[in-house]
């Protein structure tokens, strides 16, 4: 990945930090004075604010912010390139190799040196500040002359490299041309930030006219490549040669990273066979060590390119991001393909499928109660929109989530059927009388098999337009037929205990068999114990029986000789069935709402 790095060539490269923490308020704190002192013409500004926090140092509060404030700064010039890119996509007639550049370094990391910053404190308010600025005239310049010095020093080394092969001075002439690969990154990085910042440029010229030269140096080293590669040995042979040539000897043994398909950070059957293979090529050809950990790392990327597999090999130094050395070649698909290897990620057909995609949602409109959900499911549709080309086999076998969006609880999953079509449940929701708010979506993580924190599932989830529906459901507790005969008490404690139970899970209550999900049968007995001194003591014998009408099962708990005590031997009764109702109640809530939350 590219980093463009934001320096102001008119600066030194350091960070002009000011303090204004205690004293007069500066009108950058404001929308207005922000817009009048940093107009938007002649500035790109990143600001934060937040309240004081207590038990943390003010300044420590201060550096924090100020991070954020650069960090909003150095993500509104990469918004900036982002939607320049986008556009020029879109606008000229680009062919696989300008497209990859406009889409790789689109998405490169900005880095910035030579911008400035602000904080303040207002201690009254308790609130704290800081701003991030770059002035975009001075920055344009800087840029400019930087493509200017680059271009010379591109075609400086073209004409060393023809210089030694005149001589024929073979190994020579390649470090001469691959000292061309880093330039170049840093002149697409460059170009990119002035692209973002003067609209009047004309991007597309200026994105040939850097293809054209990386054309003549890519040109210049297939010249000194007699023989293509046409095998996954060849192929790796010559990005370790190349990477060789650019590095005598690395001070420290380096790791593998991942060769992957384009931006996507993803590798491929095809392209872990291809690290292997350069792992050990670099290793016996070019004499260099591995060892996991190192911040110098081996990585690629490869995209299609017409009828070829395109690759691109680097050794950087991943603290720093520089590129210490790069190597290339090109692979027939045919021979690929001949060897059965997938040439792309599993997922990466579902990608680009998404964007034709869209999900409906059919759901009762009625109350449906936990004990009837397998008979009314929510239906979720999957299907092409309108106007758009979608491969049949893509609707088989996606994975559909709902979330209830007043919670973080995520419900079961379904997958759709070769028909796009998928059954959900909702178990886990709670009865009540009110409606949940729902979204049901496509789970790119499960349907892409990523993993949840994979940076670049992070970078779709942002970025991709999810097809999703929301709807409205409501959801009841199973009507209850309770039966209670609690002897020596008009109180029926047992029976209050589980009604409240049944009751907070959104049950309602019938003396109808037929229409009855559970019928819940207490019997209950009791016994007076000694007195002891003025206070009395009863024991209570409860049986619990639920009966579950639609499965024809049942389910009993006994709870013998609960005490209760009392003034009275009426009131230890009561105690007494009172503490044996919170005892049935919990075994109740076990038995029929453990997944209930």
């Amino acid at each position: 990945m590219n980093n463009i790095s934001l320096a102001i060539g008119y600066m030194a490269i350091f960070c002009l930090w000011a303090f204004p923490t205690f004293g007069q308020a500066p009108s950058w704190i404001e929308y207005q004075g922000r817009e009048s002192l940093f107009p938007e013409s002649r500035y790109v500004v990143g600001f934060a604010s937040g309240s004081l926090q207590k038990k943390v140092p003010v300044e420590d509060q201060l550096q924090s912010l100020q991070e954020v404030a650069q960090r909003s700064l150095t993500q509104a010039i990469q918004t900036k390139i982002v939607s320049k890119a986008e556009y020029e996509l879109e606008n000229i007639n680009a062919n696989s190799s300008e497209r990859f550049l406009y889409q790789s370094a689109s998405e490169s990391e900005v880095k910035l040196a030579g911008y400035q910053t602000e904080r303040f404190y207002d201690k009254r308010g308790k609130t704290l500040y800081a701003i991030a600025y770059v002035e975009i005239e001075p920055l344009i310049a800087y840029h400019e002359s930087q493509i200017n010095q680059g271009v010379e020093q591109i075609k400086a080394k073209l004409t060393e490299g023809k210089q030694h092969e005149s001589t024929q001075q073979a190994a020579l002439a390649m470090i001469s041309y691959y000292g061309c690969k880093p330039i170049l990154q840093e002149l697409q990085g460059s170009q990119l930030v002035l692209m973002a910042l003067d609209p009047a440029r004309d991007a597309a010229k200026e994105t040939r006219a850097f293809a054209s030269l990386a054309a003549q140096v890519d040109q210049s080293i297939e010249s000194l490549q007699q023989v293509p590669a046409h095998n996954l040995h060849d192929l790796a042979e010559r990005i370790a040669i190349a990477c060789s040539l650019q590095i005598a000897q690395l001070e420290a043994p380096m790791s593998m990273g991942e060769i992957s398909f384009e931006k996507t950070g993803q590798p491929s059957e095809f392209s872990k066979r291809l690290s292997a293979e350069c792992q050990q090529t670099l290793k016996q050809n070019a004499g260099f060590d591995f060892a996991e950990g190192s911040a110098i790392a081996f990585q690629g990327n490869y995209w299609l390119e017409g009828d070829q597999v395109k690759v691109y090999g680097q050794i950087v130094n991943s603290q720093t991001g520089a590129v210490l050395a790069q190597g290339d070649g090109r692979l027939p698909q045919q021979w690929v393909n001949q060897q059965g290897w997938a040439l792309v990620p599993s997922f990466y057909a579902n990608l680009q499928a998404l964007p034709a995609l869209k999900l409906d949602v059919t759901a009762p409109s009625f109350p449906v109660s936990t004990m009837d959900q397998t008979e009314f499911p929510i239906i979720a549709q999957v299907s092409k929109t309108a106007g758009q080309s979608v491969d049949m086999e893509i609707f088989n076998n996606i994975p559909i989530r709902i979330n209830n969006l007043a919670s973080t609880l995520d419900l079961p999953i379904a997958w759709t059927n070769e028909k796009g079509k998928a059954m959900l449940y909702t178990p886990d929701l709670k009865p009540s009388a009110q409606s949940y708010l729902l979204v049901a979506e496509i789970d790119l993580a499960k349907w892409f098999e990523l993993e949840a924190d994979d940076p670049y599932l992070q970078q779709l989830l942002e970025n991709e337009k999810i097809p999703q529906s929301k709807f409205m459901l409501k959801i009841s507790g199973p009507k209850v037929m309770l039966e209670s005969n609690e002897l020596g008490t008009d109180s029926d404690m047992v029976a209050s205990a589980l009604k409240k139970l049944f009751g907070e899970q959104g049950s309602t209550f019938t003396q109808n068999l037929d229409e009855a999900h559970y019928v819940v049968q207490i019997e209950g007995s009791y016994r007076d114990g000694a007195p002891f001194g003025s206070i009395h003591f009863a024991y209570a014998d409860v049986n619990v029986t639920v009966i579950d009408t639609r499965h024809g099962e049942q389910q009993a708990r006994s709870f013998s000789d609960v005490k209760g005590a009392g003034k009275t031997y009426e009131i230890a009764r009561v105690k007494a069935y009172q503490e044996a109702g919170n005892k049935a109640a919990m075994w109740v809530r076990s038995l029929l709402f453990s997944r209930v939350k």
